[in-house]
C-alpha cells in the first residue's frame, strides 16, 4: 500500500483517544479539555477536537493530528510514529475480529450453565478476610442475585452473575488458578457467556447511579464501599469482565438517564477501557470516572484498582478526606437532593 494512502487510512481509522495511554492525558473527558500532557499546565488549555483527530494547546498554539501527537508522546521521528500507529491499528483490528468472533459464537452456543449458587458464612468470612471486604458486602451481593458460592471444576469457588443468566465468571476461593501446567487462569468466564453484557445490569434496573467496574473482584469491592458508605439503596455495581470487552450495543439503552461512575484499572488496558466505555455511554448517560493514579496502598505500592483502594494508605486517606470515598460525588448529589 502506498505510504500516502496508508497514512490517510491510519488517520481515518484511529483517533488520539486510541493512543492517550502513552501520556498522562486522562483517556476520557466529555468536554475534551485537559491539562497539557507535554508540559506543566496548571489550567486546562489542551483541547482534543474534530472527533478526536486533532489537538491544540491554546497556551502555546501547538497543534496537530494523531501523528504529531504520537511523535510528541514517544519523542520519535515521523517514520517511527507511523510504524507505531500501524501497531495500534493492527491491535484494534484484532480486537474487533475477536469481538465479532465472540458474537458469532454466542449466537451458536447455549447460554452458560451456571451452577446453583448458595450462601456459606464460613466461605464469606474467608473471602472477606482475604480481600478486606466489609462484613455485609458479600451478603448484599448475594441477596441481589449477583454473587454466590458453589463447587466448580472440583473446587470451592465464587461466581459473579445476575438474573439475566447470560454471563458468569468463577474464581477459586483459595485464590489459586484454574487449569494446570502452562494453561493457568485465575478467573474463568463460563462457556457460552456473553462478555459484552455488563454483569449486574439486571439488578441495576430502577437505580439511578451505577458504579461501572472492570472485573469480578472490583465488582465485589464496589459492594464493599456501598456498605461502608451507606449507599446500598443509592448505587448499583455493574462490571465488564475484562478491559478489552466493549459494552454490547443492545445493552446501552439500560444506562439511559443514569449517572455512571467508571472505575478503570490504573494501567494501559484500563485507560483504553475507560475511553471505550465512556464514549459508548456519553450520549445516553452522565459519565464520570475515578482516577486511581494519585493513590498508593499502605505498603507503598500504587493503587491499581478499586479492590486495591480498600487498602489505601492511612495518611493519604486522611489527606484525601471525602475523596477517599470513591462514591463521594454521587453521595454529595444525594445529599443535595435530599434523598
Amino acid at each position: 500500500m502506498p505510504q500516502k494512502i496508508k497514512l490517510e487510512r491510519l488517520k481515518n481509522e484511529l483517533t488520539i483517544w486510541d493512543v492517550a495511554y502513552l501520556t498522562d492525558l486522562p483517556p476520557y473527558n466529555k468536554d475534551g479539555t485537559y491539562n497539557s500532557p507535554f508540559r506543566k499546565d496548571c489550567h486546562p488549555s489542551f483541547s482534543i477536537y474534530n472527533n478526536g483527530r486533532l489537538f491544540r494547546d491554546f497556551a502555546t498554539n501547538e497543534r496537530g493530528d494523531i501523528v504529531d501527537f504520537f511523535k510528541r508522546a514517544k519523542n520519535c521521528r515521523f517514520p517511527e510514529a507511523v510504524e507505531g500507529l500501524e501497531t495500534v491499528f493492527r491491535e484494534k483490528q484484532e480486537e474487533a475480529i475477536q469481538s465479532q468472533t465472540s458474537t458469532y459464537a454466542r449466537k451458536n452456543e447455549s447460554p452458560p450453565r451456571i451452577p446453583a449458587l448458595e450462601w456459606k458464612e464460613t466461605y464469606a468470612q474467608i473471602l472477606s478476610t482475604m480481600r478486606g471486604f466489609e462484613s455485609g458486602a458479600l451478603r448484599t451481593a448475594y441477596e441481589r442475585g449477583t454473587f454466590g458460592f458453589c463447587q466448580y471444576k472440583g473446587h470451592v469457588s465464587w461466581i459473579v452473575t445476575d438474573s439475566a443468566g447470560i454471563c458468569a465468571q468463577a474464581r477459586r476461593l483459595d485464590a489459586l488458578p484454574f487449569g494446570c501446567g502452562e494453561n493457568l487462569h485465575k478467573a474463568e468466564t463460563l462457556k457460552g457467556s456473553t462478555c459484552a453484557y455488563p454483569i449486574g445490569l439486571s439488578a441495576a434496573e430502577g437505580c439511578r447511579n451505577i458504579a461501572l467496574c472492570e472485573g469480578s473482584t472490583d465488582f465485589l469491592a464496589a459492594y464493599h464501599f456501598m456498605v461502608v458508605y451507606d449507599a446500598v439503596d443509592t448505587i448499583a455495581p455493574v462490571a465488564m469482565l475484562g478491559a478489552t470487552h466493549r459494552i454490547g450495543n443492545e445493552y446501552i439503552r439500560h444506562f439511559e438517564g443514569k449517572n455512571v461512575l467508571i472505575f478503570p484499572d490504573n494501567d494501559k488496558a484500563g485507560k483504553m477501557a475507560l475511553n471505550n466505555w465512556g464514549r459508548q455511554l456519553e450520549s445516553v448517560a452522565e459519565v464520570r470516572y475515578f482516577d486511581f493514579s494519585q493513590f498508593k496502598k499502605s505498603d507503598g505500592s500504587p493503587v491499581k484498582d478499586l479492590c486495591d483502594f480498600i487498602h489505601l494508605d492511612p495518611q493519604q486517606q486522611k489527606e484525601a478526606g471525602a475523596y477517599a470515598n470513591p462514591f463521594s460525588e454521587i453521595l454529595k448529589e444525594r445529599a443535595n437532593n435530599g434523598n
